[in-house]
């Protein structure tokens, strides 16, 4: 499959099978977006794997996982059982020139 058959054919997912992907296939996402350029190779994001349950229900009022849908309150139950949360490193970049999202 093409990037561009990936793109073609995606599609949003809103309920989630409750199996953990395998840490290597979480650090591969990782390292795949660690790899990508950045304004002067600055590099400041930082990323964290949380699969652990606990921690993960501490995050999920955090997260605005399918928020724009006015009908549907999804339980933590269908949400994912992995979260890569992506950190600005602010003694790299400060937040207020930061391109990431906050």
């Amino acid at each position: 499959m093409t990037v561009y058959e990936a793109v073609k054919e995606r599609h949003t997912i809103r309920k989630f099978t409750q199996e953990t992907p395998a840490q290597e296939e979480l650090l591969q996402i990782v390292d795949s977006a660690r790899l990508a350029p950045y304004g002067a190779n600055m590099q400041p994001l930082k990323y964290a794997i949380v699969t652990d349950e606990e921690k993960r229900r501490e995050l999920y009022p955090f997260i605005k996982y399918a928020g724009f849908l006015k009908d549907w309150d999804p339980k933590f139950e269908e949400c994912p059982t992995a979260f890569i949360v992506i950190l600005n490193d602010t003694s790299i970049k400060p937040t207020a020139k930061s391109e990431c999202d906050r």
